[in-house]
């Protein structure tokens, strides 16, 4: 269950939606659980991804929904 939330925070950023879309719809899947700090298979954090394309809002809201702002991926931060 863990990565299929993943998948869906992944998807939300994938769309492109307002940042306040995004926000939104991400609050729902943290309610549900999803872990916002795990590391995907691809070795992406959705922290690192939203703060790459410039979604400060999201990045705020995961922070605040628990994601690690110290964890290491495969692509960001980690050789």
């Amino acid at each position: 269950m863990e990565y299929k939330l993943w998948g869906i925070l992944l998807t939300i950023l994938d769309l492109e939606l307002l940042p306040e879309v995004a926000t939104g719809m991400v609050g729902y899947v943290l309610d549900a659980g999803a872990n916002v700090s795990a590391v995907s298979p691809a070795g992406h954090v959705v922290l690192h991804i939203a703060a790459d394309v410039g979604n400060y809002a999201l990045c705020q809201t995961l922070v605040q929904g628990g994601a690690d702002v110290n964890v290491l991926s495969g692509v960001y931060g980690r050789k």
